[in-house]
């Protein structure tokens, strides 16, 4: 005969909303490091494997390289129906509070106004294309350049 009740069976639901909000954070964090990620990707004009402002770049760029031309709905190359999701989702979103796409687009007119502050030419602004967003207290992006 067990000595368990059923009060010790029960899921504390304060545990669970707070796993719930953790991995909110977590699934936020990989949206915004995606678009940034592929952002850079799409401009880096460094051979593969030689660019030297993220160790990302060769994957995404392969993984731009695909999701340009793919319209598989059940597509299995590795990340490209959240990449197309996150990025259809960027490029429609207007809401000013998203917090997907404001940090990342705050965070990328910081990057250009840097830029033009420092007379930064034409081509080396592929460099400011994967950004730091962990000024903004709201952001979770940790990639630097």
């Amino acid at each position: 005969m067990s000595n368990t009740t059923d009060k010790d069976n029960d899921i504390n639901p304060i545990l669970v909303y707070v796993c719930l909000k953790e991995h909110d954070k977590i699934v936020l964090k990989q949206q915004q490091q995606r678009i940034v990620l592929l952002r850079h990707a799409s401009n880096c004009h460094h051979d593969i494997g030689k660019c030297i402002v993220t160790p990302h770049c060769a994957y995404m760029k392969n993984l731009w390289k695909h999701i340009i031309s793919c319209k598989d709905l059940d597509c299995t190359f590795n990340h490209c129906i959240s990449s197309r999701y996150v990025l259809y989702h960027y490029s429609k979103c207007i809401d000013t509070s998203c917090p997907i796409c404001q940090p990342v687009r705050t965070a990328i007119k910081k990057s250009f106004q840097k830029s033009r502050n420092s007379n930064t030419t034409i081509s080396n602004r592929t460099y400011v294309n994967v950004i730091d967003l962990t000024d903004d207290k709201d952001s979770v992006i940790e990639e630097k350049p």
